[in-house]
């Protein structure tokens, strides 16, 4: 096909397809301040929080091993005075301003550790420099500082926009990194929950590689061209031959446009529009035949499924509330196998994670706490 179409005796306005390549974390310096983003204005976190509310899959995977992560309650083994347990307990049932208690605040933790690969504990502090609340900050409005000279990270940054920080409204606001040696009554401390990853200083990956995060837009991507299909009921792709005379570029661009807005599909177009400049007047329209689509997309779908969970290290559906290929949600003992080896392989590294991190704090509420 002649692109440049000057000297030839017909035009053609064609589809364009596009590759979709999904964002990667990198550690970025902004320049003009010591604030380390992930990714470009933090696109890496507005992606991944896009990708949990877009795939039906993904979210309830990522939901399912953070229900399964904070358990029913949160409780302490150790062999504290009877004072200290009151305090405790009482603690845990009113952590911060907002109502929380300690339950609650995991959730949030573990949900944010498994959308992004770390979450972040907000630690404020009374006028005797014990441990006010405790509080769950989102990690999606949170950004690090540089490390200093012994490797650690003494201030995060807070802003609501990170893809627009530097508007005034969301001029990012310095918070001190949790230190027990330097409390400020009144002041809050953050605290940062993440595994230690090779080639990162700063952030960690999330617990789902690249190939998981493709098959979550795929899902989406193939709910909104069901969706668009069964809108426009314009199923099959075509070539839509023009057979007016002596139409300029605007006139052409006005009949494609005309098209668009009745048949379209998944962010590109489905049909190839073609102006000979013939003297017959009827446009002529050739369908391609959909043949057995439907069936393919079903098992697509199927595939896609099953790939998002085996990116989650849960080889059981079930565990997530979803039926296998069959319509079933198989029998007990398969799904009890399969939650003990997600527990031991990916629930409970996570959980020890955020005991560490809660232990951390708690030892400045009450001491003999570790």
């Amino acid at each position: 096909m002649n692109k440049d179409n000057s000297n030839s005796n017909y035009k053609v306005k064609s589809v364009f397809m596009s590759k979709m390549e999904t964002p990667k974390l990198v550690e970025t310096k902004v320049d003009e301040a010591n604030i380390i983003l992930n990714g470009q204005n933090h696109k890496y976190v507005k992606f991944l929080t896009d990708l949990y509310t877009k795939s039906a899959t993904h979210r309830a995977m990522i939901t399912t091993k953070a229900n399964l992560t904070a358990g029913h309650k949160v409780t302490f083994n150790q062999n504290l005075s009877t004072e200290d347990v009151a305090i405790l307990n009482n603690f845990f049932n009113n952590v911060n301003n907002q109502g929380d208690n300690i339950h609650d605040v995991v959730s949030s933790l573990a949900l944010d550790y498994y959308i992004f690969g770390y979450c972040f504990i907000q630690i404020g502090y009374n006028k005797l420099k014990q441990v006010n609340y405790i509080d769950h900050i989102d990690a999606s409005t949170i950004a690090l500082g540089k490390v200093n000279d012994k490797g650690l990270i003494e201030d995060f940054y807070f802003s609501n926009d990170w893809s627009n920080f530097r508007k005034a409204e969301n001029k990012p606001v310095q918070l001190k990194a949790f230190n027990p040696d330097n409390i400020q009554p009144g002041k809050t401390q953050i605290l940062m929950i993440k595994k230690k990853e090779p080639g990162l200083i700063y952030y960690s990956n999330p617990p789902y590689d690249q190939t998981t995060q493709t098959y979550s837009l795929a899902e989406y991507d193939l709910s909104q061209f069901h969706l668009n299909n069964a809108n426009s009921g314009f199923f099959p792709s075509a070539i839509i031959t023009h057979f007016e005379p002596g139409l300029n570029e605007n006139q052409m661009d006005d009949i494609i446009e005309g098209f668009e807005a009745i048949y379209t599909g998944t962010k590109q177009k489905k049909i190839v529009h073609v102006f000979p400049g013939d003297k017959e007047l009827a446009p002529k329209v050739d369908s391609f035949p959909s043949n057995d689509d439907d069936n393919k997309f079903i098992e697509l779908n199927r595939i896609i499924e099953s790939k998002i969970a085996v990116g989650h290290n849960i080889v059981n559906k079930a565990l997530a509330g979803l039926t296998n290929d069959a319509g079933v949600l198989g029998d007990l003992t398969s799904i009890q196998a399969s939650f003990e080896l997600l527990y031991k392989i990916h629930i409970q590294p996570v959980q020890n994670l955020i005991e560490k991190a809660l232990n951390k704090v708690l030892k400045h509420k009450v001491e003999g706490v570790n």
